[in-house]
């Protein structure tokens, strides 16, 4: 674990694989870390990791991007895809931490952001309508 640690600044990192924020200098931080690293690669068996945060931040300014500047519905969806697999990660990470209880396929995010609202909230009509087809398992005609 330790060639895995990204230094920031006096002692203080990242881990780039589970993306545990410590210092190398407390014990207990250390400690903690390994106990997240044993969990994080345990919740990753076999279903996909959470990307760090800041690939899910790129995946994100990469969707925005699309949603502006595509000049096909194609691509617009892709735009969103994108923005939803970053949401999506935000949502691994946040069981991964234990902030969340219960670990949701994309399809079943998919589908709690269609019926809550929020896929008209964030993509214009044509998007949503097509995300919807493509991933909610309650679409609407």
């Amino acid at each position: 674990m330790a060639g895995n640690f990204i230094e920031l600044m006096g002692g203080d990192g990242r881990c780039r694989i589970c993306d545990f924020s410590y210092s190398r200098e407390r014990l207990e931080e250390v400690r903690a870390h390994r106990a997240h690293h044993r969990r994080y690669l345990s919740a990753c068996d076999g279903v996909g990791a959470p990307v760090n945060r800041f690939e899910r931040a790129r995946m994100m300014e990469e969707g925005t991007w699309l949603l502006a500047h595509g000049e096909t519905l194609a691509e617009r969806v892709r735009g969103a895809e994108r923005q939803l697999a970053s949401l999506f990660h935000d949502h691994l990470a946040a069981v991964l931490l234990g902030h969340v209880s219960r670990r949701l396929d994309f399809r079943d995010f998919v589908t709690r952001m269609d019926v809550s609202g929020k896929l008209d909230g964030n993509y214009k009509k044509d998007v949503a309508d097509e995300l919807r087809h493509l991933y909610s398992d309650c679409p609407r005609s």
